[in-house]
């Protein structure tokens, strides 16, 4: 739970990411001080590649194999 829950500020809002690939593996919060939390799992043995779009912001980054990745995206 620390884990998960580290940048994650109290009054946050749990946020509904849209996947058009298909991947589920992740949470998304929005933190009072409109940051955006993004928690993503890898549970593939091979890195992967993802794109997200938070308003007019892309990440890309690549997720390692077997791995749990935190992403925090400041407003």
């Amino acid at each position: 739970m620390k884990y998960l829950s580290h940048h994650v500020q109290p009054g946050a809002r749990l946020l509904v990411p849209v996947s058009w690939t298909g991947y589920e593996n992740r949470l998304a919060f929005l933190n009072p001080d409109r940051s955006v939390v993004l928690v993503m799992q890898n549970d593939l043995a091979e890195p992967l590649p993802v794109h997200i779009t938070i308003g007019d912001q892309v990440v890309a980054p690549t997720l390692p194999p077997d791995s749990f990745d935190t992403l925090l995206l400041r407003a």
